[in-house]
């Protein structure tokens, strides 16, 4: 606020009077990273660099807009030559995401959770550490324990509302379709913190604090499954779950 003073307001510039305005628009919009316009403000960067000519330059930005989206709707093809792709690629500096539905089972263990035989007494049950949901990875508590990389807390739908859990099994049943057995917290809240000193009370659904005594478990599908994210346990009673903005997030 008293950059004006510091530094004469001749230097009070667009870019530098806009932060004043950043606590309410992470108030009004959340994180940052959920409205940034980096790869808007890349895009209109590379059109730019495209214009070669003296004149009529909104026409020749338009041309490469054109194919620019020509580009990536043809990345979008499965039945493109494979180094056709990796040049468009390179010259647009876009990957394309392509659909991965499959489903793969990994490391079978003998260790099953006495959930799964409470619902389904009488099916030939097997036990895996790892499930692949296309390209996601996801693991069970106990295989993720004292690994670098922790893929049990996922985000899943609970009578049609997102809930944050941990995948205590993965099995298969009476199907060969996959099950998850997911803890998760009936006592939570999310992140509280003010803005400023006396500005309202902002709630940040991201970060969640749960009461790990109050867990319970929950039988889903993997259809159920909407996507990662974090957990860290600081005590023993209480634990908090982070969900990051993913680059479609962002968009």
């Amino acid at each position: 606020m008293q950059f004006a003073e510091l530094y004469t307001r001749r230097h009070v510039v667009q870019v530098v009077h806009s932060v004043i305005h950043i606590p309410a628009t992470v108030k009004d919009f959340g994180p940052l990273t959920n409205f940034t316009t980096f790869n808007f403000e890349s895009i209109l960067g590379k059109i730019t660099r495209t214009t070669k000519g003296t004149r009529r330059h909104a026409e020749e930005m338009i041309s490469s807009l054109h194919y620019l989206q020509a580009g990536i709707v043809h990345l979008k093809q499965s039945s493109l030559d494979v180094s056709l792709e990796n040049f468009i690629s390179t010259e647009l500096y876009y990957t394309a995401e392509k659909p991965h539905y499959g489903i793969r089972l990994l490391h079978e263990t003998n260790l099953h959770h006495d959930l799964s035989s409470m619902y389904f007494p009488q099916a030939l049950i097997k036990t895996f550490h790892v499930l692949y949901i296309g390209h996601v990875r996801i693991s069970t508590i106990q295989y993720a324990d004292g690994k670098k990389s922790d893929d049990s807390s996922i985000i899943f739908r609970l009578n049609g509302r997102p809930t944050f859990g941990r995948v205590a099994s993965i099995f298969t049943a009476e199907t060969q379709q996959p099950l998850l057995l997911v803890n998760y917290f009936d006592k939570s809240q999310p992140l509280r913190c003010n803005l400023s000193v006396n500005g309202p009370e902002f709630h940040y659904n991201r970060i969640l604090s749960v009461d790990t005594r109050t867990r319970n478990t929950s039988l889903i599908s993997t259809s159920d499954f909407m996507e990662k994210c974090v957990y860290l346990q600081p005590s023993n009673n209480f634990g908090h779950f982070y969900q990051f903005p993913t680059p479609r997030h962002s968009t």
